[in-house]
């Protein structure tokens, strides 16, 4: 899990290299991983564009990341994590980040 939110924030490092340009990533795009243990399937994680949006009426880019175990893996940890969240439209400052989790027993909310 940790290798995929590393992964998801280096995106966003790459991206913001391009300087002023407004950054293209078309509304609708959806990157699916799955996670596995050897052969067994245990579990997946999506990361989606979603429509622009306003925070505090200001226009941004709006990404939303799940990730939950499933089969077995969900007897052992279960997770299900979900993460919001929202940058200006040249991806270089997050407006709004929102992340809810339940790992194991323990649920977690954040902003």
């Amino acid at each position: 899990m940790k290798c995929f939110c590393l992964f998801f924030c280096s995106i966003f490092v790459v991206l913001s290299a391009f300087g002023d340009e407004e950054i293209k990533i078309p509304v609708g795009e959806y990157l699916e991983y799955k996670m596995g243990w050897n052969f067994i399937k245990v579990g997946k994680a999506t990361l989606l564009r979603n429509p622009n949006t306003k925070v505090d009426d200001q226009p941004c880019m709006h990404f939303s990341m799940t990730a939950r175990t499933f089969g077995i893996a969900d007897k052992i940890y279960k997770v299900r994590d979900s993460v919001e969240s929202y940058t200006d439209l040249k991806l270089h400052n997050t407006l709004l980040y929102t992340k809810d989790r339940l790992r194991g027993k323990q649920t977690a909310i954040s902003k």
